[in-house]
């Protein structure tokens, strides 16, 4: 046990394809004060379906499968970090729309991606710089037009709003249930009912598209 209280420890939960890779990636982790593997499974000893049952902080995998990110549901305050991962400009927005935070190519080193971790549970993304132009060019063409007709299809309570204006300023789910004075499991289920109705795929997604 190392001497970080268990409060500071980022929880990581990895997922691979590569067993290789899930043992090094386990091994550097091992290493590391502030960081605490939870889970550690192969790509086949968890489906889709079964991330949102994975209690972490960030969920690490190896992997950009079509067919089981259909199926994906991240628990709430999870973050999504692929490493591993091709340097073509389609894979990265792929996995961005899958709601990934972090996005690492097959050259980064241990420490970068130790360094993402800790990056992502600051509320940072990652991103290789060769990709960011691609990331810049898809904002600039996307069609803005339809922002304003979303945020005007989302009808908020005004608690459901105050809610979201808390996520939007990085809070987690137990610090908004302490500034609303509402459990933890209530704000949830307000949480998951937003990303519904605005088909976000994670907390970060559902602030931006109703501010």
């Amino acid at each position: 046990m190392s001497d970080a209280t268990c409060g500071s420890l980022i929880r990581v939960a990895l997922v691979f394809e590569s067993r290789l890779l899930r043992e090094f990636v386990l091994r550097l982790f091992r290493k590391q004060h502030d960081i605490a593997v939870e889970v550690c499974l192969s790509k086949i000893e968890c489906p889709g379906e079964e991330a949102s049952r994975i209690e972490c902080d960030v969920l690490i995998l190896d992997f950009l499968d079509g067919a089981w990110f259909a199926n994906m549901q991240m628990a709430p305050n999870a973050k999504l970090l692929l490493i591993a991962m091709s340097e073509t400009p389609d894979q990265l927005l792929l996995a961005v729309r899958a709601g990934a935070s972090g996005y690492l190519s097959r050259e980064a080193s241990g420490a970068e991606v130790v360094e993402a971790v800790r990056s992502l549970q600051k509320g940072m993304s990652v991103c290789p710089r060769e990709l960011l132009s691609s990331l810049f060019l898809h904002i600039r063409n996307s069609h803005y037009d339809q922002l304003p007709i979303i945020s005007e299809r989302v009808n908020l309570t005004l608690h459901q709003r105050r809610l979201m204006s808390l996520v939007a300023n990085g809070l987690t789910n137990k610090q908004v249930a302490a500034q609303l004075h509402l459990s933890e499991y209530t704000v949830r289920n307000h949480m998951r009912r937003i990303m519904k109705r605005v088909n976000a795929p994670n907390r970060r997604a559902a602030a931006d598209a109703i501010s």
